[in-house]
């Protein structure tokens, strides 16, 4: 299905596809979700980013809300810095909330999943808030783009105490630059 939403923060529409898995409709469980940065990017495959993902999870069978957040013309100032910052509040502030308004959501489990310049934002998001104001509890960056902003990285790195980054869950990270590695 699809839906829109207008950011106060970013001053963006971004259209939305949603998809509610198997037996949804039949029962009152609430179920985990997971935000798909880059939703509407085809990245050189036959189908969007969403639709790859939803594939997915129709053949594994996974009980989970997908949430693919299009809009990827601005990518480079949504994803980075300093737009990182109100976009990570439109997430928190207004797309969380509506969709927690309109589906049964597991408010303790959500996972932000990110490709590319859009992995910046779903690595970076740990950092964004303190340890007890984080809104997802999984984040998935993959092959990030860290060296369209890698002076703010670092930043960032050296800011967090590692201990106390990951309350309550387990952190695995792995980052390189993507140059010469």
């Amino acid at each position: 299905m699809s839906e829109s939403i207008q950011s106060g923060f970013t001053g963006a529409p971004y259209p939305l596809s949603v998809y509610l898995p198997a037996g949804y409709d039949q029962g009152t469980d609430a179920y985990p979700v997971i935000y798909a940065l880059d939703g509407d990017a085809v990245n050189d495959l036959p189908q969007t980013r969403f639709a790859n993902l939803k594939d997915i999870l129709v053949k594994r069978g996974t009980k989970a809300i997908l949430v693919g957040i299009g809009n990827t013309g601005r990518r480079q100032e949504g994803y980075n810095f300093p737009g990182a910052f109100k976009y990570h509040d439109f997430l928190a502030k207004e797309l969380i909330p509506f969709i927690d308004s309109k589906y049964r959501t597991n408010p303790k489990n959500r996972m932000l999943t990110g490709l590319s310049t859009s992995g910046n934002l779903a690595a970076t998001a740990l950092f964004l808030v303190a340890p007890d104001d984080l809104v997802f509890s999984s984040f998935v960056s993959i092959e990030d783009a860290f060296w369209q902003q890698e002076g703010q990285n670092n930043d960032l790195d050296a800011q967090a105490a590692p201990s106390t980054r990951c309350p309550g869950f387990e952190c695995h990270a792995h980052a390189d630059s993507g140059l010469g590695g």
